[in-house]
């Protein structure tokens, strides 16, 4: 197969995140067997077109702010001499209505999530409002393509924005368990945050949880790990909520030592009021971390409530303590949970996934070749 996959940016962009490394996790294990090209935006220092190490080749053209507008234009640039078997048309940021002028081949529109009202969470009206009102097109424009959703949460979702059901089809994110494994807990209790520093992450009512918990368990520690705009004023915000050196940012990591931190927690927050699935949480739970988390799209598909942690009603700071505060005095419920985050985890295969989505994108460019042409040629 020739598979062309369309997408804001790629795995080396410097804004990349869970998309881009689901797509990544997936296309890289069929780059072997298949001719991959991916069309994304262009940062600072990075060629317009790369041949990856993972057998993927990337183009990229433009500034990340309008890629919606630069990214499809740059692959109709391509397509004038080539001719994909299949488009992966991906819907992480809003739309390319890829579909409006690719008829020839069959596009399949990948979708982690949309944001609908959470836009408003994280940007200004402006920004917001045009995020939700360029989302609405999106069952009209795509409904003759299939959609490929990573969790039932964004299929559901999809589900009521108007897209049919028969045509949406789940392909799970799956987790490196020979990577992420359990290793030695911290000798103290310690809470975990791990993800971007973004407003709608509402990480601020982690910190407000953790306050709590640290009352009820004044050895407890919380890092926060990661980067981005808000992690200053989430500095400020622990200062002002009277935490000291009881939590500590650490700002970017590297893999390995994202991985130690997972390893060494006694629990993993996670506050996001949606995602598509929330990778991070079965991270954690390869590495025998229970998660705490609020109870919403995407973070309930992957997390399983009272086995492998809590969910709680979203925005419900106390309940979030209380749970926290349960699993660290309580360590035989804590063990337990652990060993089923693990088995959990080992149900979520890359490989046997990527077979399943490589036979489906098979099936699609069968079925496309076989519809007569309006012509009846």
């Amino acid at each position: 197969m020739k598979i062309a996959i369309v997408n804001w940016q790629d795995p080396a962009h410097p804004y990349a995140g869970g998309a881009e490394y689901y797509l990544w996790e997936y296309f890289s294990r069929l780059a072997p067997r298949h001719e991959i090209h991916w069309f994304g935006a262009r940062a600072k220092g990075m060629p317009a077109v790369e041949r990856g190490k993972d057998g993927i080749t990337y183009h990229r053209m433009g500034p990340w702010h309008i890629a919606n507008f630069t990214v499809p234009l740059l692959y109709a640039r391509w397509r004038r001499r080539h001719r994909p078997d299949v488009v992966v048309d991906s819907i992480t940021k809003v739309p390319t209505f890829l579909p409006l002028f690719e008829r020839d081949v069959p596009v399949v529109t990948f979708v982690p999530h949309l944001f609908g009202e959470t836009a408003f969470q994280e940007t200004n009206p402006v920004l917001a409002s045009y995020v939700v009102l360029m989302e609405r097109p999106i069952p009209r424009v795509y409904r003759p393509t299939p959609f490929i959703a990573i969790s039932e949460s964004t299929r559901q979702d999809l589900i009521q924005r108007g897209v049919p059901p028969e045509n949406i089809r789940l392909f799970l994110p799956g987790v490196d368990t020979e990577r992420y494994t359990p290793g030695e807990k911290s000798p103290t209790p310690l809470v975990v945050y791990l993800g971007r520093m973004k407003r709608y992450k509402r990480v601020d009512l982690a910190l407000q949880a953790f306050r709590r918990v640290f009352q009820e368990v004044p050895g407890a520690r919380m890092v926060v790990v990661g980067g981005g705009d808000y992690l200053e004023a989430l500095k400020k915000n622990a200062r002002n909520l009277g935490l000291g050196d009881a939590v500590t940012f650490t700002g970017l990591v590297p893999q390995e030592e994202k991985i130690r931190y997972l390893q060494q927690a006694w629990v993993l927050v996670n506050t996001s009021p949606k995602e598509g699935w929330g990778m991070v949480n079965t991270e954690a739970q390869a590495c025998g971390t229970p998660v705490v988390a609020f109870d919403a799209p995407g973070i309930r598909d992957s997390v399983r409530h009272g086995e492998t942690g809590f969910l709680v009603p979203w925005g419900d700071v106390e309940g979030l303590a209380r749970a926290v505060v349960r699993l660290l005095r309580d360590d035989k419920l804590r063990r337990s949970f652990a060993r089923n985050a693990r088995t959990f985890a080992e149900s979520l295969s890359w490989d046997r996934f990527a077979l399943e989505l490589e036979a489906y994108l098979q099936e699609l460019i069968r079925r496309h070749r076989q519809v007569p042409s309006p012509g009846g040629r």
